[in-house]
């Protein structure tokens, strides 16, 4: 985490078609900031013992990151008899009214991606993602 930089732009490649469950059989495919650095807030709660040193709420992410650059499309993945849409891409977030620990938090979450992978479906292969 202290290694992190602070940077204001992150940019993220989904190597693999990524979405995100929202509940009731709803199925998001837009990478929206909440979603991305939402979800890899939870895993990295879930699997480190190390805590994060800013906590972000989905309301603050949806205000303070923003979707800057985009090269994003949709892709059909076939799991058996099982079809499965996601996105694929790359996107860069830009990080507004962030102070020094936020901005090194988010950016400790974008590393951090490539190995937990975004969204949902991760262990069979989806939302496989990379910092670019």
């Amino acid at each position: 985490m202290c290694q992190a930089r602070p940077d204001e732009r992150i940019a993220l490649e989904l190597a693999s078609p990524c979405s995100f469950g929202l509940g009731d059989q709803r199925v998001e495919l837009l990478p929206r900031p909440e979603l991305v650095f939402g979800g890899l807030q939870k895993k990295w709660t879930e699997w480190c013992d190390l805590p994060l040193p800013a906590a972000l709420t989905a309301d603050w992410l949806r205000e303070q990151v923003l979707v800057s650059c985009w090269q994003v499309h949709s892709q059909m993945l076939r799991y058996s008899q099982q079809l499965q849409v996601g996105s694929l891409g790359t996107l860069e977030y830009r990080l507004f009214d962030a102070d020094v620990t936020t901005a090194c938090t988010l950016n400790a979450l974008a590393n951090f991606a490539f190995f937990a992978g975004v969204g949902r479906k991760t262990t069979q292969g989806m939302g496989q993602a990379r910092r670019i």
